[in-house]
């Protein structure tokens, strides 16, 4: 099985390439098809609770840490440390430029690439291949279905399995230069992006907290720093009209309370709702329960509470991005769409969704259906 590495053109973009009024539609690319394409962009370290899923690729600038039980639909990728814990699942590829680990019972759908020592915790599953550049550790009754290639011979544990064959093809010296660098970029390109979103024309600003339920309607908000009280729902009106937008500015904070609900009403086709915590500290934390979403965006750190989700809705994959900091996820939140796949590339020519604010956001991995709060909710079932 041939071993993918997922590269990602994060190019950097003037913030003067981006319309400044919603009503100008121009074919100016926002985050990018790749970043675009993650559900989770996090600058520094990060890390998803037990029982998380992310719906979509994972992209993590520091140590990242998917705890026990959680999932992973897409690809996981880090220039530093990375660790799937006991029982989690991944449906791509886990890459790391530094030491890798999976833990026990935890199952790989796609290969394993690590700079330095990688270990298969005891009765671990690997569909794909396993490439280390220190040594590899397979342990008792794991399972490496692919090839096995590594500076030594690897240290099999009992009754553990390899299928393909063992060798000492090399891991690119530069895999954690190169990660590095796309991180450096990706930050970047998001930085420049939220800068083009807060100099939109502001067709309402918000007070400082939200006490009740209440009715929003298309357009762009503002304020220096936003509070949603506890257990409230928060309509999000399109009043059945294609092609609008939501955009939410917030030059520090955005914080929501436990349970807060954003729903959607009466939507059309081409409608997005986006997050933008611009300012120099600006961070976004959500309360347990909370219940909104993608794309979210923030200067420093996100921070999803546990139960916590963060849907899709259109032709985005949903997702969080900080542009300098960590993201986290608590213990069973989601985050990204139901069915987007991390493996069927939309051809950049083919991307018509424009919003009207003149932003592309778009996930690069085909939609297989639409989704809203409720499938979410569905699979957390399942």
């Amino acid at each position: 099985m041939p071993f993918f590495v997922v590269s990602l053109a994060f190019a950097s973009t003037s913030a003067g390439q981006f319309s400044a009024t919603p009503a100008a539609v121009t074919d100016a690319v926002g985050l990018g098809a790749d970043l675009g394409g993650l559900a989770i962009f996090s600058y520094t370290a990060s890390t998803m609770g037990a029982y998380s899923s992310v719906f979509g690729s994972y992209w993590s600038g520091g140590v990242i840490t998917s705890a026990a039980n959680s999932t992973v639909y897409g690809n996981v990728t880090s220039p530093l440390a990375a660790t799937l814990g006991d029982h989690g699942h991944i449906t791509g590829d886990l890459v790391s430029g530094d030491v890798l680990t999976i833990g026990n019972t935890s199952n790989v759908q796609g290969s394993l690439m690590a700079s330095n020592a990688l270990s298969v915790g005891e009765n671990g599953y690997v569909l794909g291949d396993v490439l280390a550049g220190g040594v590899v550790s397979i342990s008792a009754t794991a399972t490496v279905h692919g090839d096995v290639n590594a500076p030594a011979f690897p240290v099999l544990g009992a009754g553990s399995v390899v299928d393909g064959t063992i060798g000492e093809a090399p891991v690119d010296p530069q895999l954690t230069a190169n990660l590095t660098a796309q991180n450096v970029a990706g930050g970047i390109r998001i930085a420049t992006t939220q800068a083009a979103l807060a100099v939109l024309t502001t067709t309402t600003t918000l007070a400082a907290t939200q006490v009740t339920d209440t009715r929003f309607y298309a357009g762009v908000y503002q304020a220096d720093s936003w509070t949603t009280t506890a257990g409230i729902t928060i309509t999000l009106d399109f009043e059945n009209q294609s092609n609008t937008s939501f955009v939410f500015n917030f030059r520090d904070i955005f914080s929501t309370g436990a349970n807060t609900k954003f729903v959607i009403a009466n939507e059309g086709s081409n409608n997005n709702v986006i997050w933008n915590a611009y300012g120099a500290g600006g961070y976004i934390q959500m309360g347990a329960g909370t219940e909104i979403m993608g794309p979210i965006l923030a200067t420093t750190y996100i921070e999803v509470g546990a139960s916590s989700i963060v849907a899709a809705m259109d032709n985005l994959c949903g997702g969080v991005y900080s542009a300098t900091s960590y993201v986290h996820g608590g213990a069973s939140s989601q985050i990204g769409g139901v069915g987007c796949s991390c493996f069927e590339a939309v051809p950049e020519a083919s991307v018509t969704m424009i919003l009207s604010l003149g932003l592309v956001l778009v996930c690069s991995h085909r939609r297989r259906e639409s989704v809203d709060l409720e499938l979410v909710n569905d699979e957390r079932q399942k």
